[in-house]
């Protein structure tokens, strides 16, 4: 009696998966360095200013009190000011005032605001733009993680997504099938129980 032990797979059979794999080959490694680039550059680009030159805005109304201010830029919520000395200070503004209202509310009279020169810049585009990417990443993590759950599911491929019940029984055809005849057990204990 011999007993024939299961081949071990073929290297090329299609039925099996990649089990391993590169994450270079793969596109991964590619889509996280881009996610990262991009949130790191919206960090890099914002910080326009130097943390020890950030004041409040009632330091900024002294300072038109006191006639040490030598221009003011508005571009969005931010507001840079440049003083007599050169010294350049950076604040914010609320979102909804504009920074007229603001330094009128601390004390600063009209004549001081008329010999005050203030230029209004756009804000940059880059922030809405960025907005909107952080609005579809969610969803595209989200889809794109589906997407990877129902090809480990299928086995990869097309239309295989909801085929996960369906039976991976391979045909014995030729030398692989058993060849055990009745003659072959017909004295054996185990066959009369």
């Amino acid at each position: 009696m011999s007993e024939k032990k299961p081949s071990p797979p073929q290297q090329n059979d299609p039925n099996l998966r990649n089990q391993g794999g590169n994450w270079f080959s793969r596109g991964w490694f590619w889509i996280v360095l881009i996610i990262l680039l991009v949130i790191g550059s919206r960090y890099l680009f914002t910080n326009t200013g130097d943390a020890a030159n950030l004041v409040g805005l009632n330091r900024v109304a002294s300072y038109v009190q006191e006639e040490k201010v030598k221009s003011i830029t508005v571009q969005g919520d931010n507001v840079m000011i440049v003083l007599n000395d050169s010294t350049k200070l950076q604040t914010r503004k609320e979102n909804d005032e504009s920074l007229l209202q603001t330094l009128r509310a601390f004390g600063v009279s009209e004549e001081q605001l008329q010999s005050l020169p203030i230029e209004v810049e756009s804000a940059p585009n880059s922030s809405a733009i960025f907005s909107w990417l952080m609005m579809l990443l969610p969803m595209l993590l989200v889809f794109g993680f589906f997407i990877f759950i129902m090809r480990q599911a299928g086995g990869g491929g097309q239309n295989r997504a909801m085929q996960f019940g369906r039976s991976r029984a391979r045909k014995m055809e030729g030398a692989d099938r058993p060849t055990v005849t009745f003659a072959d057990v017909a004295g054996s204990d185990e066959a009369k129980q």
